[in-house]
């Protein structure tokens, strides 16, 4: 992006594929649509390693409660997931270089970026057009403990930035973030109590303090009786 000089930026995985007259296609609605809007996107069909399709796609797999009504401000859609495929996507340069960039920082940029700028700009959805192939594989992060647990501890940081958007958005972050917290802990991942304490310290109830220190506790238990053991 840094690079980037041409008016528009879409970026393509080495191994997604775009359909057809992807560029094109987006870029024309873009240019109709004019400046007010900062971004297009669509759907995307899902392969598999080999390039079969697999049933459904992006949306009906990944993010179902996707409202296709829903206006040209994506914000509080975005904050349930990234309903926006970024390989579907083309931007306006210009929008992506005044928000900063990509957080790289993040192990899941693209969401990060797509919350900045459903909240910079207006985003146009394109029902009539799926424009790109996502491949899924055993790489994936749906497969590895580690990446999901990367992915998780990023998202809380991400959902982090947004606090004091609204109350009612708030308190859609403040609910991501404990689902967040919960399955780092399930996943035995050390980052779940820093979420936890956060959110005590952001929205303190006798309920979140109670399972702070019933986890910790438990925690405790373990460790002893394992050491017991040994």
């Amino acid at each position: 992006l840094e690079k980037a000089e041409a008016t528009y930026f879409s970026g393509c995985a080495s191994d997604d594929i775009w359909q057809p007259y992807k560029l094109e296609s987006q870029i024309k609605k873009l240019e109709e649509l004019g400046n007010e809007y900062g971004a297009i996107f669509s759907d995307t069909f899902l392969i598999d390693v080999n390039g079969n399709k697999i049933d459904g796609t992006f949306h009906t797999k990944y993010t179902p409660f996707f409202n296709l009504n829903q206006s040209s401000n994506y914000f509080e859609q975005l904050l349930k997931g990234n309903v926006i495929n970024g390989l579907g996507a083309t931007y306006r340069t210009l929008v992506l270089k005044e928000l900063g960039g990509y957080d790289e920082s993040l192990f899941a940029e693209d969401w990060d970026m797509h919350l900045r700028l459903s909240l910079k700009t207006k985003i146009f959805f394109d029902s009539n057009y799926i424009s790109a192939n996502y491949r899924i594989s055993s790489n994936s992060m749906s497969h590895s403990p580690l990446k999901r647990n990367l992915a998780l501890n990023s998202s809380c940081r991400s959902m982090k930035k947004f606090i004091g958007t609204n109350k009612k958005t708030d308190k859609i972050i403040l609910s991501n973030i404990e689902g967040f917290a919960d399955e780092l802990k399930n996943n035995n991942s050390r980052q779940w109590l820093k979420w936890y304490l956060f959110l005590f310290f952001n929205q303190p109830t006798l309920s979140k303090f109670k399972k702070i220190i019933s986890i910790i506790v438990k925690t405790i238990a373990i460790k002893i009786i394992h050491l017991l053991r040994t």
